[in-house]
């Protein structure tokens, strides 16, 4: 049993490493998700140098090594409300062929992240349980498609979720503005019992929802992990004056504390930095590195 300790800077628990395992995410399994996510966002700058929107791009080959990429996950962002973009992937953990995994990238740069963001509280359906969400976020969780690279039809992912035989269990990861929609679409899987196991890990999550959201999510799902850099001023954001609040539980890092990260807004968002901060064989991306 996890014992939780004190408030943490950016939400209500934190936990440590160990415990954070005790909730299904040790270090090694943690950067193993984050590289999935890294995947999403090699895809989509793949797409913007090339000044292209394929909302069903081609797998990298080879895949990141231990899965088995599924299908491909669209949504229509806030900018301009009518074009499918790429947002992530599904894949199979191989190892565990009961199990799968969805992937959702974050945005390309801070402007972006300020464009999708609504900040005003809705509700997240009509059972007043469930609480409110931000509108930005929810919008985009509604908007969720899945198709098989190349394919021209899109099929909402509930209804394909629903389709998967033997599926035992989903971890939902995400990164930035791609952890508020993890967030919701674990929680939707969760509450409509397409899947009984459901794990949620996110980077740098902003805050999803008010205390209501958060009590129900925490009702549903246990095994949660919220990894946060405490200089990264995303989770900060949207306020608690305005209601939001965090879910549990947050797993705090602290960039300023390595030297070969450049300090700077991007720098400490980034994911490479949060994934470097784990485990620091990895490389921080050449723009966050110091002189």
């Amino acid at each position: 049993m996890i014992v939780l300790s004190g408030c943490a800077v950016t939400g209500k628990f934190s936990v440590n490493f160990e415990q954070a395992g005790e909730l299904g995410f040790n270090k090694a399994r943690t950067i193993q998700l984050g590289r999935l996510v890294n995947v999403a966002y090699q895809i989509f700058d793949r797409q913007r140098e090339a000044k292209e929107n394929q909302p069903n791009p081609p797998f990298p080959e080879p895949f990141l090594s231990s899965f088995t990429p599924l299908v491909n996950l669209q949504g229509v962002d806030n900018v301009d409300r009518v074009t499918k973009k790429f947002y992530g992937h599904v894949s199979r953990l191989d190892a565990e062929p009961t199990t799968i995994v969805i992937s959702i990238r974050g945005t390309s740069g801070v402007q972006e992240w300020i464009d999708d963001v609504k900040v005003e509280l809705v509700n997240y359906s009509d059972n007043p349980e469930f609480g409110r969400v931000e509108l930005g976020f929810k919008e985009i969780f509604n908007s969720l498609t899945i198709a098989a690279p190349g394919s021209t039809g899109f099929t909402p992912l509930d209804d394909y979720l629903v389709t998967l035989e033997n599926l035992d269990r989903v971890i939902v990861v995400g990164h930035s503005l791609g952890s508020s929609i993890a967030t919701l679409v674990a929680f939707n899987i969760k509450q409509t019992k397409i899947a009984n196991d459901v794990q949620l890990l996110t980077f740098a999550s902003p805050r999803t929802g008010d205390h209501k959201f958060v009590e129900a999510f925490g009702k549903l799902i246990k095994d949660s992990v919220r990894v946060v850099n405490e200089p990264d001023l995303v989770p900060r954001i949207p306020p608690q004056l305005l209601g939001y609040r965090h879910i549990r539980h947050e797993l705090k890092i602290d960039a300023k504390q390595d030297k070969n990260i450049k300090h700077s807004i991007a720098c400490f968002h980034s994911l490479h930095s949060h994934l470097h901060m784990l485990h620091s064989v990895l490389k921080v991306a050449e723009s966050c590195v110091t002189d």
